[in-house]
């Protein structure tokens, strides 16, 4: 080998190395984009609880950034004083998540996603025995594991309507008469 052509390899060498620190090192490289989109879809924000029968929202979660693969993380926040009776269920390519929110933990679900994923997402609620005439505010929170600066997140409502049982029991009745019972005016 002649003299100039190791300097050529050489010069060409210590450009390939410095290169791929620059690459290495880079904000570019640091700067992945592991963006998720966060979808309602359901047609009502609030819906109206029926006795302590489950409500279900639904939502998709699709992966949108360029990175191959993305944790995310699911939560739910500010939630109403106690509602024990909270259930995830996210649907992947991959694998079906669930978790179940415990008052007593501040834990958070985790999914991996792929590269233009789109998951479902099924949060269920049933009421407990001590809500009652109110509508009760919850909000649903995403975010890569990796950017929790960009979180996606949506509120939805459960109106649980004050509600009163009663009888109406006539003691030796008149024969063959019509009774009507007219509930108070307030």
């Amino acid at each position: 080998m002649n003299k100039g052509h190791s300097l050529t390899v050489l010069v060409l060498a210590i450009i390939l190395v410095a290169v791929g620190i620059a690459l290495v090192s880079s904000d570019d490289a640091e700067a992945a984009d592991h963006n998720i989109d966060l979808k309602f879809k359901d047609d009502k924000n609030v819906q109206m609880a029926r006795g302590r029968n489950p409500l279900q929202f639904n939502y998709t979660i699709t992966h949108t950034g360029d990175v191959l693969s993305s944790e995310v993380y699911i939560k739910m926040i500010d939630l109403p004083g106690e509602w024990p009776n909270i259930v995830y269920a996210a649907t992947t390519e991959h694998d079906v998540y669930t978790s179940t929110y415990n008052g007593a933990s501040d834990t958070d679900m985790e999914i991996l996603m792929e590269k233009g994923e789109t998951a479902n997402l099924i949060v269920t609620i049933t009421p407990s025995y001590n809500q009652f005439n109110r509508t009760y505010w919850f909000t649903m929170n995403v975010w890569p594991r990796k950017d929790a600066g960009h979180n996606e997140s949506h509120t939805f409502g459960i109106v649980i309507p004050q509600k009163a049982a009663f009888e109406i029991v006539l003691w030796n009745p008149p024969p063959g008469g019509s009774f009507k019972a007219i509930p108070p005016s307030t």
